[in-house]
C-alpha cells in the first residue's frame, strides 16, 4: 500500500505546480519512512520510546505532514503504537510478544517452504542454493557486539528464498513483517550482551538445503522449524533482563 500524502502549497522563489508539490512531499515522506523504520528496526530508537513530532522533524529534516505519514505507516506495520492523549511511541517488547512472533514465523515459513517445494517452480532450488552460497561467503554473524550487516542481509535473503516459490504474496508479506519484528529482539539481546550463540548457522542452513534437494518436505520443514526454535531458546533465558533494561525513555 503506497503512501497517501496530501498536496500542500509551498513558496520557494515561486509557487510550484500541484504535481511538483505532491511529488516533493511523497519523496520526503518516503525518505522519512525509510530512515525512521531503520532507526526502529536497528534499535537506535528503543522500544517504548516516545516519538515527538518536533524532535523527529529536526532529526529527519522534514515537516510534520511527512512525519505523520511515516508514523501511520509504521503503526500499521506494528513498529509504532499510538496511545490516546499520549501520542506515538516505538512499539514495546515483551516475552509474550517474542514467543508469538517466533511461533508465527515457524508456522508461516514452514508452510511457505512446503508450498514452494510442492509448486516446484523452475529455478527455485537453484535460487536457494545461490543464496546459501552468498551467505557462506560472509564473515561470522557478529562483529564485536553488533551484527555483521552483510551477513544479516544475506541471511535474510537466504531465508526469504526458502519461501519465495510459495505463490502467495500475502504469506510473503506477513513473513517479512514478522522477520522485521524479530530482528529488534535479536539486536537488543546481542547489543546488551544478554545472550551469546553456541551454534553453527552454516550447518543448519546446509542441512535445510540438502533436504530440499532430496525432495524431503517433512525433513526440510522440520529442520527449518528447529532452526527457528533454537533462536527462541537462545534468547528466552535472558528475557527478563532484556525486557527490563530496554523499556525506553518515558520523556
Amino acid at each position: 500500500m503506497g503512501l497517501q500524502i496530501s498536496v500542500q502549497q509551498e513558496q520557494e522563489g515561486g509557487e510550484p505546480s500541484a504535481q511538483a508539490g505532491e511529488k516533493s512531499l511523497r519523496t520526503r515522506a518516503a525518505d522519512v519512512l525509510i530512515r525512521l523504520r531503520s532507526d526502529i528496526s536497528e534499535c537506535r530508537l528503543l522500544p517504548g520510546q516516545r516519538l515527538h513530532l518536533e524532535e523527529l522533524s529536526k532529526k529527519y529534516g522534514a515537516g510534520y505532514s511527512p512525519i505523520r505519514e511515516a508514523l501511520s505507516r509504521l503503526a500499521a506495520d506494528g513498529l509504532v503504537v499510538l496511545a490516546e492523549y499520549k501520542g506515538y511511541r516505538v512499539a514495546p517488547i515483551s516475552r509474550e510478544d517474542w514467543l508469538d512472533i517466533l511461533v508465527m514465523r515457524r508456522e508461516l515459513e514452514s508452510r511457505g517452504l512446503a508450498m514452494s517445494m510442492r509448486a516446484g517452480q523452475n529455478g527455485w532450488v537453484e535460487l536457494v542454493k545461490r543464496r546459501l552460497a552468498d551467505l557462506s561467503k560472509q564473515e561470522p554473524p557478529m562483529r564485536g557486539d553488533a551484527m555483521n550487516p552483510e551477513w544479516e542481509r544475506c541471511h535474510y535473503a537466504f531465508h526469504r528464498s526458502l519461501i519465495e516459490g510459495c505463490n502467495s504474496p500475502w504469506l510473503l508479506r506477513f513473513s517479512d513483517t514478522l522477520v522485521e519484528q524479530s530482528s529488534r529482539y535479536l539486536r537488543l539481546s546481542l547489543a546488551g550482551r544478554f545472550v551469546r550463540e553456541n551454534r553453527s548457522h552454516a550447518d543448519e542452513h546446509a542441512a535445510i538445503v540438502a533436504a530440499i534437494e532430496e525432495g524431503d518436505e517433512n525433513l526440510a520443514t522440520a529442520l527449518l522449524c528447529n532452526h527457528l526454535a533454537r533462536t527462541s531458546k537462545m534468547l528466552l533465558p535472558a528475557s527478563p533482563q532484556l525486557f527490563i533494561e530496554t523499556s525506553g525513555s518515558d520523556d
